[in-house]
């Protein structure tokens, strides 16, 4: 017969396993986002890089790369709102695998301690066994 902790250990260790999946997917996630960020300011800065080394520009050209330097920096605002959810997100994973870790930790303790606590008191009931056979052998050699 399996002992309490024998079933719940397992469990703990599964939700330790999924958490764990979740927060590197979560990682992964916010890792993406700022990647994406970071393309969108190398896309920002080249088009303030064009406009500062042209010097006398068309009209329509310049405003064509207006345009296309607010929607980036449109892009950017909008994705910089995504890595902050991200990592928002991440940071709750981590303090979720931190939870289930904890738990499964205080699971294998009481466990631990419980056996420990079965084997001394087989240790005794032994040691008081054995005390009762030396005096059943020590009167039996009294008598003879």
């Amino acid at each position: 017969m399996k002992t309490i902790y024998e079933r719940i250990i397992p469990l703990a260790e599964a939700e330790k396993d999924r958490v764990s999946k979740h927060t590197a997917e979560k990682k992964k996630q916010y890792e993406v986002e700022v990647e994406k960020l970071y393309h969108l300011l190398v896309r920002y800065e080249a088009f303030l890089k064009a406009q500062n080394e042209t010097g006398t520009v068309e009209l329509l050209a310049s405003q064509y790369r207006e345009r296309a330097r607010d929607v980036v920096k449109q892009q950017i605002e909008r994705q910089q709102l995504y890595v902050t959810q991200a990592k928002n997100q991440y940071e709750r994973a981590q303090i979720d695998l931190k939870e289930a870790l904890i738990e499964e930790k205080k699971f294998t303790r009481l466990q631990s301690n419980q056996l420990e606590e079965n084997r001394r008191t087989l240790a005794l009931v032994e040691q008081n066994q054995m005390d009762e056979l030396a005096l059943l052998q020590f009167g039996r050699r009294r008598t003879t």
